[in-house]
């Protein structure tokens, strides 16, 4: 499952920040440097992302910032804290524009990935952003960091970009029952955790 194949990656990593790409992606140097620049003296948030690249299946480009000509995006840096969204609300571009801080709640989750719900095993890039938001707030760069290939066929729709998927491609109907009783528990289970990185307005 996508979660397991996550989960095996947090493991064998040894940084503080994490980015997780689909296999034959890669990310420009620069952008990474410069998210991790922001994230160590600007605000401290569990996940960072950006704006997106479009390529054709040629490797051509399509399109270059694709939710800044959208529309829904226009301040340069944007917070999104805490709970600002609800579990619903895709707050990211795909998998490849985001970076994500190693928290006690990523090591709980990855440590118990084999006893997850499959729902939530099969929504693993979902799962694992909307819990680090959730618990840490997210950032938006109006900047590109990764690229999406489309293929062929594909149109360049924002609403698309912005729908929870799989590895392949394919939509994912985000198991929101499951994730939030999934936190629920982890909240019961560490509340003197939470209660050192979070504020009281949180809870």
């Amino acid at each position: 499952s996508e979660l397991q194949q996550m989960g095996k990656a947090y493991d064998q990593a040894q940084g503080e920040y994490l980015v997780f790409l689909p296999a034959g992606d890669r990310l420009d140097r620069t952008f990474v440097e410069r998210h991790l620049f922001l994230r160590q003296h600007g605000p401290l948030v569990a996940v960072s992302c950006s704006d997106i690249r479009l390529v054709g299946p040629t490797g051509s480009l399509v399109s270059a910032d694709v939710f800044r000509n959208s529309g829904a995006w226009k301040q340069a840096v944007q917070q999104v804290p805490p709970l600002a969204t609800g579990l619903r609300d895709w707050v990211a571009p795909p998998r490849s524009a985001c970076l994500f801080r190693r928290t006690a709640l990523l090591d709980r989750l990855f440590a118990v990935r084999d006893a997850v719900p499959p729902e939530l095993q099969a929504a693993g890039f979902w799962l694992v952003f909307q819990l680090a938001h959730h618990t840490g707030g997210a950032v938006r760069f109006l900047e590109t960091l990764g690229s999406v290939r489309l293929p062929d066929g594909a149109a360049a729709s924002y609403g698309y970009l912005s729908a929870p998927s799989g590895p392949d491609g394919h939509l994912v109907q985000p198991p929101l029952a499951s994730a939030a009783q999934w936190l629920a528990h982890f909240y019961q289970q560490e509340q003197a955790l939470f209660r050192q990185w979070l504020p009281p307005v949180w809870h």
